[in-house]
């Protein structure tokens, strides 16, 4: 946890300033200023501090004294209880401090800010963004934080503000955004979608192919590549033309998407963007004849009758929204059939609302079992899931929730059923069911004999640990405790961070206190 000082004043007879400064922040580097009651992941925004007790150098101190440091801390969590929050509705104007309980707060914020013509105004930017220029520091945060997307959308959305930031971005930034979500959240199907609404990619139709035919397709390391688009064998490359306001809507429901579900069954997903925001453009050979409506003014004359062809002679593949204006009433009776059958899009699956209590944007649950979750560090290892390390490789369909629950179950037995982490992992995950889980279970099981040799029950050993375990929309935090835990445990690696999990659509944690 970082603490940034924007400005500090010094009162010192001495005369060389830069000296002093570089004194002062080195020694303000090794302080502990952070307030004790800030959960992880979280920001606050400090106006300013006043009234701070008088520190005097000592050459020899490699930090600041420690009644000075406690006063700064003491500070800082009076503030943090005072703090507005911009999600509540709460205006920030007047304010001493501002909390951000994440980046997604931070983007809903600072978007709606420059929605509404207020950046400049709002005292908190200029803190946290003090030597660039606002408007492209927004821009900036939003592509280099794409993790927090789908939840920065969904907060625009509780405030009616999400479609028109939207459409107000460019067209370059809306599709960065839109490449970096579909990289860190493994979503490579997506990809020839996003490639033919962004860039006209012919899209790719499989004609006899099986769903397994599929070619894998890498992602880009890259957000600017535009990469190949996927190759399906025995497959046609079909024309298509984005909707009129496809791109903004592509952003919008994609990270919509992603909020109902961690990783969605890809393919679902893919088809029914690509049904929703994509026209097929038919070639010259499907062109119908159709019959043109006289104008008003002709009425006297007969009536005729017009290749489509005709119509679009200047292009072969020109969309309707772009055709010449003396057709612009008549072009709009042309419907052109699709020269493939449409496949019909197989609605996703309704998200599981979630039955535990919320306590301020969180939910919180203490459990026997802790020790469930470094269950994600041995799934990343067995390669049933990747990592932010491994974004084209997004693992098996099973979402993680259920992976955890039915693995666990295996493991610990019917005494899982009891603990509040079995409902938390239900309302999270989708409940289904698994064919691959018992040679799954057996594999766990040997790895477990193997890595603990010296233990009888080594997967109970791991499990059973008591923790606290805190959710947010894009967090998971588990607080254990460092005494009860094993030296296996540590040298196993199981505890180290996952950090960002695709599948879970979130960064996970863990803390030992």
């Amino acid at each position: 946890m970082a603490t940034v000082v924007h400005r500090l004043r010094i009162r010192s007879a001495e005369r060389d300033a830069h000296s002093v400064e570089s004194r002062v922040a080195a020694r303000l580097g090794a302080a502990e200023l952070a307030p004790a009651a800030l959960p992880p992941g979280a920001t606050l925004v400090v106006r300013r501090i006043d009234g701070l007790p008088v520190w005097r150098m000592d050459p020899r101190a490699v930090r600041p004294p420690a009644d000075w440091q406690a006063a700064v801390s003491d500070r800082l969590d009076g503030l943090l209880r005072r703090a507005v929050r911009a999600r509540r509705g709460q205006s920030w104007a007047d304010a001493e401090a501002v909390l951000y309980y994440d980046d997604a707060e931070m983007l809903a914020a600072i978007a709606r800010d420059w929605t509404e013509g207020k950046l400049s105004t709002s005292w908190q930017w200029a803190c946290l963004f003090p030597r660039a220029e606002l408007t492209d520091a927004m821009l900036r945060a939003w592509i280099q934080r794409p993790q927090c997307v789908p939840a920065a959308i969904e907060r625009l959305d509780e405030v009616r503000c999400a479609e028109k930031f939207v459409r107000l971005l460019p067209d370059a930034v809306v599709e960065e955004v839109a490449r970096a979500v579909v990289r860190v959240f493994a979503l490579p199907e997506v990809l020839p979608v996003l490639n033919a609404v962004f860039g006209g990619t012919p899209l790719p139709r499989a004609t006899k192919a099986r769903q397994d035919d599929v070619s894998p397709m890498p992602v880009p390391v890259e957000a600017d590549l535009a990469p190949e688009p996927a190759v399906l064998h025995g497959s046609t490359f079909v024309e298509t033309a984005p909707i009129e306001d496809a791109r903004p809507q592509f952003l919008l429901r994609l990270t919509r998407a992603l909020r109902s579900s961690p990783r969605p069954r890809a393919r679902v997903l893919a088809e029914r963007l690509r049904v929703e925001l994509l026209a097929p453009v038919a070639p010259e050979s499907h062109r119908a004849t159709v019959a043109i409506p006289v104008p008003p003014s002709k009425v006297d004359e007969p009536a005729q009758s017009l290749d489509a062809a005709q119509v679009f002679a200047a292009e072969p593949a020109q969309t309707v929204a772009e055709a010449p204006a003396e057709y612009s009433e008549t072009v709009a009776a042309i419907e052109i059939p699709p020269p493939v059958e449409q496949a019909t899009p197989v609605p996703a699956p309704a998200p599981r609302p979630a039955r535990l209590p919320a306590i301020d944007g969180a939910v919180e649950v203490y459990t026997a079992f802790g020790g469930i979750f470094y269950l994600i560090n041995l799934g990343i290892y067995l390669g049933y899931y990747g990592d932010f390390s491994t974004p084209d490789q997004p693992g098996i369909d099973l979402p993680l929730w259920d992976f955890l629950a039915l693995v666990a179950r295996e493991l610990i037995g019917e005494r899982l059923l009891e603990d509040p982490v079995w409902e938390f992992l239900e309302s999270l995950g989708e409940g289904e069911e698994w064919d691959e889980l018992e040679p799954a279970v057996v594999r766990i099981r040997k790895w477990f004999d193997q890595s603990f040799r010296s233990y009888e029950r080594p997967a109970e050993l791991a499990i059973e640990h008591g923790a606290r375990v805190r959710l947010t929309e894009t967090r998971l935090d588990v607080f254990l405790s460092l005494d009860e835990l094993p030296i296996a445990v540590r040298l196993a690696r199981l505890d180290r961070d996952p950090g960002w999990i695709p599948a879970a659509g979130r960064h996970i944690a863990f803390h030992f206190q």
